[in-house]
């Protein structure tokens, strides 16, 4: 009887690291959208802590992915599938997310400056506290039900159509760039310290 009960439990521990190797697999395509007859993306796992920058994700399957606090930068994740997932606290600075679904995905804290987001869906996407400095929001679906509380933005960010006038609704914060004559100064203190 123990014995039994002894291998039940080994089996059921073998099956849940199984499962949990599958689930942190490589990242497939949930469309062969590059024509080469692979979905396979890429080997990377898709966990927390990751770093995927500069990498082509384009039509990446990563719905209900956790991966805060990961690395996107200047990654391509065109047409990706990133329902639900967790990107909080993520760098996606000059990432290329044209087109993809992000419903209900949590972009709280994340670095989104310079990143392409035209085109995404943003239904109950929760943007709280991030950074959208000189992004592309063109043509943005769904945004009147996205959270942007504390989201900052600039004078080179570009909104989707009637977002513009809502900005002060959503409590997002309007961050000025810096001056030249800002720059000039820093840079002049700076290099004055360094020589004393």
């Amino acid at each position: 009887m123990i014995i039994v009960r002894m291998n039940q439990q080994l089996f059921t521990c073998a099956m849940s690291l199984c499962i949990a190797s599958i689930s942190n697999a490589d990242i497939y395509q949930w469309y062969d959208g590059d024509g080469d007859q692979s979905i396979w993306l890429s080997e990377s796992t898709a966990v927390p802590y990751a770093d995927f920058s500069g990498q082509n994700l384009w039509w990446a399957d990563l719905d209900w992915a956790n991966l805060h606090h990961s690395n996107f930068e200047e990654t391509n994740l065109m047409f990706a599938h990133l329902t639900g997932s967790n990107f909080a606290h993520s760098f996606l600075t000059s990432a290329n997310l044209f087109n993809a679904v992000l419903s209900e995905a949590n972009f709280s804290f994340s670095d989104l400056s310079y990143a392409d987001l035209s085109f995404t869906n943003v239904y109950g996407a929760n943007l709280f506290s991030a950074n959208l400095t000189d992004a592309n929001l063109t043509g943005m679906e769904n945004w009147g039900k996205a959270f942007w509380m504390g989201a900052t933005y600039n004078q080179n960010t570009i909104f989707p159509a009637g977002m513009e006038s809502e900005l002060d609704y959503f409590g997002m914060i309007f961050v000025p760039a810096p001056s030249a004559l800002a720059l000039l100064s820093i840079a002049a203190f700076t290099t004055r310290r360094r020589r004393s």
